[in-house]
């Protein structure tokens, strides 16, 4: 989380965050992932989905991320 806050990290992981704050703005405003409890913002941050997908993937390759981004009309 660190490291991406001070720009450190590549940009394919910099955007899935965005978009996962973006699907998870109800759980920012209560501290705490409406899914499973675990504490927000830390969980946007972890490599495998908190909710199965049902909010947000799993982190993508680059490669892969784009193609999502592409499926899911994201700009």
């Amino acid at each position: 989380m660190m490291l991406d806050q001070m720009g450190m990290k590549p940009t394919h992981y910099q955007e899935q965050i965005a978009y996962r704050m973006l699907k998870c703005s109800d759980c920012l405003e209560s501290g705490k992932c409406n899914v499973c409890g675990c504490d927000v913002p830390g969980i946007l941050y972890v490599a495998v989905s908190c909710n199965n997908g049902k909010k947000f993937p799993d982190l993508m390759s680059e490669a892969d991320w784009l193609i999502y981004k592409k499926e899911n009309e994201i700009q």
